[in-house]
C-alpha cells in the first residue's frame, strides 16, 4: 500500500499516527439516535432479522405480536435499525422503505452525507 505524505498523532494510543489530512471523531458525534413515536396504526411493521429488515407479516401472528403499534417508533428510509436486545437474534441494518419497529429498539441516522453508512453497516455487523 502506498503511504501518504505526512503523518499526525491520533490522540489515540493504540491507533498511533494518521494520515495528516484525516481527523479522529467519537463514533457517538457521527450519529444521532431518532425516537420518532408513530402516534397512529398504518405503517409496516419492521422486524430486525438476522437476514436484515423484514416487513412483518400481522396475519400470521408469528413471533410475538404487540398490542399497539401506535407506540412504535417510526423508521425512514436510510435510517439504522438496531435490535441490541439479543446477542443471538440482535442485529442491525439499514432501511430501504418508511416503517415502524419496536421501540425498545435503536433507530439511528448519520450525522452528515460524508459518512459511508454502508461502510459502517459493515463494521456494525
Amino acid at each position: 500500500m502506498q503511504r501518504y505524505q505526512s503523518y499526525q498523532q491520533s490522540g489515540v494510543e493504540w491507533l498511533g499516527e494518521i494520515p495528516a489530512d484525516w481527523e479522529t471523531r467519537k463514533l457517538r458525534h457521527l450519529f444521532q439516535i431518532n425516537k420518532r413515536i408513530a402516534g397512529e396504526l398504518g405503517y409496516d411493521v419492521f422486524s430486525i432479522t438476522q437476514r436484515g429488515i423484514r416487513i412483518r407479516n400481522l396475519k400470521t401472528n408469528q413471533g410475538q405480536v404487540a398490542s399497539d403499534y401506535s407506540k412504535y417508533q417510526i423508521v425512514m428510509p436510510g435510517d439504522f435499525a438496531m435490535n441490541h436486545m439479543d446477542l443471538l437474534t440482535g442485529f442491525i441494518d439499514i432501511a430501504k422503505s418508511k416503517g415502524v419497529t419496536s421501540p425498545d429498539y435503536r433507530v439511528f441516522t448519520a450525522t452528515t452525507k460524508e459518512i459511508d453508512t454502508k461502510y459502517f453497516l459493515y463494521l456494525f455487523q
